[in-house]
């Protein structure tokens, strides 16, 4: 799988005559970390065949977007600031009649305990980004089992290797082997205890009792 992530990240090369572009898009690959997401992708895709990508946006400041709009055309004062690939085993496709949201997230004891008690501006802003329901939840947190936060359509992505339409989730690439691969690992661990076995003997006739 790592050597599969090598082979799969190269750098991305930007073709426009407009210097002024490709200079921005450069920084704005350095500040978002494109290389590490790239190896973070590319590891998840290989791993799990379930990437979901949630994108964080960043407002402009109102004298820098009046030069973007003017250089660039811009439509909108905000920028995306950061990719996260999220944890597949957290992430579930909620169906019912009156849920608006495909896929939502369960939150970790810890997330939890931080919304419950926020302690940066961060942590403040995302408890009130959340519906009502769900942040009397969070409050009242010990009387779900789960909890369970809907993603935003317009800041979710997501790729799946080989997914049917019918499949909530991909079944990852490694699955149909993993059999076979535990039992390699058991009869190696098998040879490594007759190899041991065999060495104790050997050293008992050489050294004798």
């Amino acid at each position: 799988i790592n050597l599969y992530c090598d082979y799969s990240i190269s750098p991305i090369r930007v073709k426009c005559p407009n210097k002024t572009v490709k200079k921005f898009f450069y920084h704005w690959f350095e500040a978002i970390g494109l290389p590490n997401f790239m190896d973070q992708f590319f590891r998840e895709f290989y791993r799990s065949g379930n990437c979901f990508i949630y994108k964080f946006n960043g407002q402009i400041a109102p004298d820098k977007f009046q030069t973007m709009e003017t250089a660039f055309s811009a439509k909108r004062p905000e920028l995306p600031i950061r990719y996260i690939i999220l944890d597949p085993s957290q992430v579930a496709l909620q169906i019912g009649p009156t849920y608006a949201y495909n896929f939502s997230k369960m939150l970790s004891t810890y997330e939890i305990q931080r919304l419950r008690d926020p302690q940066t501006p961060e942590d403040k802003q995302v408890f009130k980004s959340f519906p009502k329901d769900i942040q009397n939840q969070i409050k009242n947190y010990g009387s779900y089992p789960y909890l369970w936060v809907p993603l935003d359509t317009k800041r979710l992505y997501y790729v799946f290797y080989r997914k049917q339409d019918y499949e909530p989730l991909a079944v990852p690439m490694v699955w149909p082997v993993l059999n076979d691969v535990e039992w390699m690992l058991e009869l190696k661990r098998l040879d490594m205890s007759l190899a041991r076995t065999v060495e104790q003997a050997l050293l008992l006739v050489t050294a004798g009792a």
